[in-house]
Formats: C-alpha cells, structure tokens, sequence
C-alpha cells in the first residue's frame, strides 16, 4: 500500500537500503516524499499544534479543539482517527484502554563515518546510524521521565560521537543529527473490539476482517512459549483491532490499536502503523459517505479497496 508506494519512490532516488529484512530510508528524503504525496492527495496540513481537548455529543466526537502559537483552533470532524501514537483522543472519549511500559531509547546518526566499525550503513555515503535500547520499562506518558531520559541520551550521543572519532582514520567523524525527541515505543493501547492476542499471532491465525499483515524481527515471548525471530510467522491485524468499542466516529491507527503486550515491538513498527493508517483512512471515507459507524463498515468493501491499492491481506 502507501508504505510500499513511499519506499519505491525512495529507492528511485537513493534514498532507501534494506538492513536484514527491513527497508531503512533517509529521514530528509522520506520527509520531503510525504509530504509530496500528501500534496498529490489534496491533503491539507497543519503543522505547529497540538491536540488540546474534544468535544462530544453522545457517542460521537463533534470537534477536535488544536493549540498552537496562534492560539486555539477547533475543528469540526465527521470523523477522527488516532494516530496520536499516544492515544490521545481515545482516552479523551472516555474508551477503554491499557497502559503499557517498554524500553525507551534513541537513534541518531554520525557522519564522514566511511570507516567506522560501529552502527548500520545508511542510503547516504558515509553516513551511519547508531542505536540505543536505552532505559527499560519506562513510562512514556511522564513528563518529567521524558526530560531526565532526553537529557541523559544527549548527553550519552554526544560522548559516543566522541569516542569514535578516537577509532583509527575516523577523525573527521562528526554527530551528523540527533532525534527531537526520545524513542518512546509504547503508551496507551486500545481495548479493541477485538484484540490481537499473543497466541494468535504466533500461531498464525487468520480473521475474516483482516486490514493487512506484519511480522517481527524480535523473540516473542508469552506465558511460558519463547519464539526466536528466524521461526516466527507473520500476523494479521483484523479490522475490529483498530475499532473502537463505543464511540462512532473514531478509529485506532498506529501504535495504539489493540493487542496485547507481547507484540509490542511488532505493533509500534513503521510499517505497521502506515498499514493500519491506511486501512483506517478508507474505513472512515466509506463510514462518512454512507454515514456509518465505525463498526457497520462494509468490511468486504474496505479490504475490496485496499486491494485495489495493492495492500496485500495475506502472504
């Protein structure tokens, strides 16, 4: 779908390199792509805020209220999809949800690094990047955790950058860019109409609603069964996954639709959240135009539609 549309795009030019399994772009240049697609798409932007508060009427959000520098804006919506990554609007609507805890890291990225031993190789020569798992089992929704932990991974970058210019012939190394703001791979997660479950992932099973598939490049580990990545099976994410339970004019996208916790690393992936992003976005066009809720989707239509744009809903 549109993950593979933006990574062909980024191949044409350079821009993209596979480490093991998976595609790694160059941020500037997938940047600069998506927002060319967006434009293609008549999509307008609006950058410099935040979401700040909602209004409902019954089970329906009616406006989304934006902040930003020129004060605050509110948006009348037909509907809502969160793609907050911290879900946001989900807890806003009063729907059900858990919070969940995992590493909090960084990634960032050394330039004249042609000689380098350490990090991955990257679409730009000489340019390498660097990883951190960083502090484990953090809370991402503090504030004040947030700050001590970007506070410490800057400060550790920095030092790193400084210690491999030492390495013989990587004396013009430099840190090249730094993320704005820390890793955080998980916070709140829906309670679904359906959640993907541990189990279900791992023995494959399949759903008569699926929106698309994923994998994972980790071990995963549930109650008393440890599955090594190179044994592991793909999954699929059904519909009722990213569908909220009571409200009528919202769905899940991203790191926030729900499973359970084992597949944390899976489900919080780049291309995972571009899967259920799209799936969502048709899914709501579809529920505006008949004037639905979200759960009286014509699932058949919606996965006949992804197709149609070349999502593939199994391997």
């Amino acid at each position: 779908g549109i993950c593979e549309e933006l990574c062909d795009r980024l191949d044409k030019v350079g821009m993209l390199n596979y480490e093991k399994v998976r595609p790694k772009v160059d941020p500037e240049a997938a940047k600069y792509y998506m927002e060319e697609m967006l434009s293609e798409a008549g999509v307008r932007l609006l950058y410099g805020v935040q979401a700040a508060e909602i209004l409902m009427s019954g089970d329906r959000i009616t406006t989304v209220i934006v902040e930003g520098k020129s004060g605050r804006v509110a948006i009348k919506t037909k509907f809502v999809i969160d793609c907050t990554g911290d879900g946001d609007i989900l807890e806003w609507t009063g729907e059900d949800f858990s919070i969940y805890k995992h590493d909090i890291g960084a990634m960032w990225r050394i330039g004249n690094a042609e000689n380098c031993k350490s990090g991955t190789d990257t679409a730009v020569k000489g340019v390498r990047t660097r990883h951190t798992v960083g502090d484990k089992d953090q809370d991402g929704l503090d504030m004040y955790n947030l700050t001590r932990i970007q506070l410490k991974l800057r400060k550790m970058m920095w030092e790193d950058s400084l210690k491999l210019k030492q390495q013989e012939g990587c004396g013009d190394l430099f840190l090249l860019d730094t993320p704005a703001v820390v890793g955080v791979r998980i916070t709140r997660v829906l309670n679904s109409v359906a959640n993907v479950t541990a189990e279900g992932a791992a023995t494959g099973k399949t759903y008569k609603d699926v929106i698309g598939f994923t994998g994972g490049h980790s071990t995963l580990k549930y109650g008393d069964v440890k599955i090594r990545w190179q044994q592991r099976k793909m999954w699929q994410i059904p519909y009722s996954s990213i569908t909220p339970k009571t409200v009528g004019n919202l769905l899940v996208a991203g790191r926030c639709f729900g499973f359970e916790k084992p597949l944390t690393y899976d489900s919080r992936e780049v291309g995972t959240c571009f899967m259920t992003g799209q799936a969502a976005g048709v899914a709501a066009a579809q529920a505006v135009n008949l004037r639905r809720s979200c759960r009286d989707v014509d699932v058949a239509k919606l996965q006949e539609r992804l197709r149609a744009t070349n999502v593939k809903l199994d391997w």
